[in-house]
């Protein structure tokens, strides 16, 4: 595995291929810790050890175009929104005509026929015409390497109240039009706007311009790139991530970070929370293989029609980081991309009368290639892993690290070791000695989380941790939230 930082009605990943997860993905699949040693569970990009200029960091998010414009009507059923280039009004309410010219790059022509381009003032109020009675007004704001960026808002109607398209974002123009399944096409006389917390307009960031020509070299990387930034593994408009995770971005194109031959496969368990390890090899048409997903407490199993198998449960394939970043290629990848293991899932061991619940510890699926069996301690036995019990190990950006709970395993001098709050251990109770910490949890209920309890058996005095009780054992209360599998 790694460091360093799509619409066809077939999914085209060659019939070979193979290759979903790595051996050190749990059994989850995808969309942001206190402990004392060794440092604190990574909330930034600059916290992870982001290397800077082209490698680094990459915040991917889960929208296409922004979340606004994502759920406007596109031109027609199959389409996501676009505008018409040809049909505009300027600030004066005369008419003009807008048409694209480059990436990032309008041109406007007023009705004396004098042209305008770049961040003119000309540009403040210019309305244009789109799906339906719909219409977009924009200010150009700036122009930097070319690009222009506009201000956008967005109507329903003449007689509709305007409103901000991108959240207080700026926007560029991008030729054509992108399909319901995120693929982009040059389609004739349509313009597309993208806000800046849409996957498309941070590839042009990335430097993945889409060019004009489609198919072209060009093109080829920025629609691989919209596919990566979103983790549309199967190239039908489907993000498999959370906005706001952090990916690495390598490409052979010398843009990004160079991939290596070879991306380095994990040896121990748990992994660290500030490594980077690979995800997959991506092209125009979703990815080529994936080694693990960016977030495990997304939906698991065989991918895009059973195109993309699981080797945990189809011991006939192999795991993408045993191959060479020439065999992605040849597969089609263009690029290639690292994440961090973000959240990981809670499982049941047990050791005699001892019942713990721990993110750390990995349980061998079916593949004999996967990662080892490995305790979260020694001489703890694998037993269940509840599909509702997920521990976050690395916020993604702009998630409230004070609406959450730091946890660790905690071990009285019985030798009862419990799953509990850092900051607020039961009575007897102190940290393991070594690397306790296993994450965060949440201290509030919200969307897709589930209650986490304490539980104690009346008898043994045994104190457990999970989302259901053990028999026998009682309920002590809510010690927080968890992720559930969505």
């Amino acid at each position: 595995m790694a460091h360093q930082l799509h619409k066809e009605p077939v999914m085209r990943i060659p019939p070979r291929v193979l290759l979903l997860m790595a051996p050190a993905a749990l059994t989850s699949l995808a969309a942001g810790c206190v402990e004392p040693e060794p440092p604190p569970l990574a909330t930034s990009a600059a916290e992870a050890g982001g290397s800077g200029g082209g490698g680094s960091d990459k915040d991917q998010s889960r929208f296409l175009l922004g979340s606004h414009l994502d759920t406007q009507p596109g031109f027609d059923a199959s389409h996501k929104y676009a505008v018409v280039g040809t049909d505009a009004r300027d600030g004066t309410n005369k008419p003009a005509t807008v048409t694209f010219v480059a990436p990032g790059t309008l041109l406007g022509v007023d009705s004396t026929g004098a042209q305008h381009i770049g961040a003119d003032p000309w540009w403040t109020g210019v309305r244009l015409k789109g799906p339906g009675t719909s219409e977009l007004k924009l200010t150009a704001v700036a122009t930097s390497g070319g690009v222009t960026t506009y201000t956008v808002s967005h109507r329903t109607s003449p007689t509709a109240p305007w409103v901000d398209a991108c959240d207080g974002d700026t926007a560029v123009p991008i030729v054509g039009s992108y399909s319901t399944t995120w693929a982009h096409e040059a389609t004739s006389g349509k313009i597309t706007l993208a806000c800046g917390t849409g996957v498309v307009k941070k590839c042009l960031d990335w430097g993945y311009p889409s060019g004009t020509t489609s198919g072209n070299a060009a093109w080829n990387l920025n629609q691989a790139c919209t596919r990566m930034a979103s983790s549309d593994v199967c190239g039908n408009g489907q993000p498999h991530t959370r906005t706001g995770t952090y990916i690495r971005v390598f490409d052979q194109a010398g843009v990004n970070l160079a991939a290596p031959s070879n991306f380095p496969t994990l040896s121990s368990w748990p992994p660290n929370h500030n490594d980077y390890w690979l995800e997959g090899g991506w092209g125009p048409n979703g990815a080529v293989c994936q080694s693990r997903p960016r977030w495990q407490s997304l939906p698991v199993g065989a991918m895009c029609g059973g195109a993309l198998p699981d080797p945990r449960q189809d011991s006939s394939v192999h795991f993408c980081d045993t191959q060479s970043t020439a065999q992605m290629a040849s597969l089609g990848a263009l690029l290639f991309d690292t994440t961090r293991f973000n959240d990981l899932p809670l499982a049941t061991w047990t050791s005699g009368t001892n019942r713990i619940l721990s993110a750390r510890g990995y349980h061998k699926g079916a593949n004999s290639a996967e990662f080892a069996e490995t305790p979260p301690l020694p001489g703890y036995t694998y037993e269940s892993r509840p599909d509702v019990a997920f521990v976050i190990r690395s916020l993604p950006e702009g998630y409230d690290p004070s609406a959450a709970i730091p946890v660790a395993l905690m071990q009285n001098a019985t030798g009862d070791v419990v799953l509990a709050a850092t900051a607020a251990p039961p009575a007897g109770y102190a940290p393991l000695a070594e690397n306790a910490s296993e994450g965060w949890i949440w201290a509030n209920p919200g969307g897709g989380r589930v209650e986490l309890h304490t539980y104690q058996h009346p008898f043994t005095r045994d104190l457990t941790t999970g989302t259901s009780a053990p028999a026998g054992y009682t309920d002590l209360g809510i010690l927080g939230y968890v992720l559930t599998e969505r």
